[in-house]
């Protein structure tokens, strides 16, 4: 059962303090040693990474029953959260649906396109898959007001 008290102790406690309670999404800018934050900018291959481990944080019978009922009800909230994120900023409708990489706290984009233009049809793909899965493995859809 060492994977259970690694996945307890070190890395949920970690990204537990990564998620934007405020704005949604996540940070993932940390120092090396992942003692401080060191830049607010939110990345949407981040966010979509972290609703795929989320799903299969909670949807998987192995690792569901790992969580107590109050875990289990803060993560599916948080996927939820980050499900609207993605859906909202992902592909917006001000930018013509283009996607766009790098949002800063509160989803605005801080610059076009910052990959190389063959690389980003992979990670939409992904986005897309990640949220299609995400939506499957829950009982109703997020809603978004």
């Amino acid at each position: 059962m060492m994977y259970r008290e690694h996945l307890l102790t070190q890395l949920l406690p970690f990204w537990n303090r990564a998620f934007d309670e405020l704005h949604g999404g996540i940070y993932t800018c940390y120092t090396n040693d992942g003692k401080t934050l060191v830049s607010r900018d939110k990345y949407t291959w981040s966010q979509d990474r972290m609703l795929w481990v989320l799903s299969h944080l909670l949807g998987s019978p192995t690792l569901a029953h790992l969580l107590n009922e109050e875990e289990r009800s803060r993560y599916t909230e948080r996927a939820r959260l980050l499900h609207i994120f993605l859906d909202r900023h992902a592909f917006p409708a001000e930018t013509g649906n283009e996607w766009i990489q790098i949002r800063n706290r509160s989803g605005q984009p801080v610059e076009g396109v910052v990959a190389l233009p063959v690389k980003d049809p992979f990670h939409i793909l992904r986005t897309v898959m990640y949220m299609t899965e995400d939506e499957e493995k829950t009982d109703e859809l997020p809603t978004i007001d």
